[in-house]
C-alpha cells in the first residue's frame, strides 16, 4: 500500500468506484446524482488528483434517503 492509499484509508474516503458500489449504482448514475440538486448528494472531496467521498457522509445520506 502506497502512502496516498494509506492516507485515504485513514480518512475513510471512498473513490468514485467504491461509492457507486456501496450505493449499488453505476458510475454514470452517481455522476447524475451529483449534478441533481434535488438529491442533496454529499459534496465530493478533492485531494491532489483524487476525487471521492467521505464514507460517513455517504452512509448518513443513505439513511436519510432510505427513510
Amino acid at each position: 500500500m502506497n502512502k496516498k492509499t494509506a492516507m485515504l484509508k485513514l480518512a475513510k474516503l471512498l473513490s468514485i468506484e467504491e461509492t457507486a458500489q456501496l450505493l449499488g449504482i453505476s458510475r454514470a448514475t452517481l455522476y447524475r446524482w451529483m449534478k441533481d440538486e434535488a438529491m442533496f448528494f454529499p459534496e465530493p472531496v478533492h485531494r491532489d488528483n483524487f476525487v471521492g467521498f467521505n464514507e460517513a457522509d455517504i452512509r448518513k445520506w443513505m439513511k436519510i434517503i432510505q427513510g
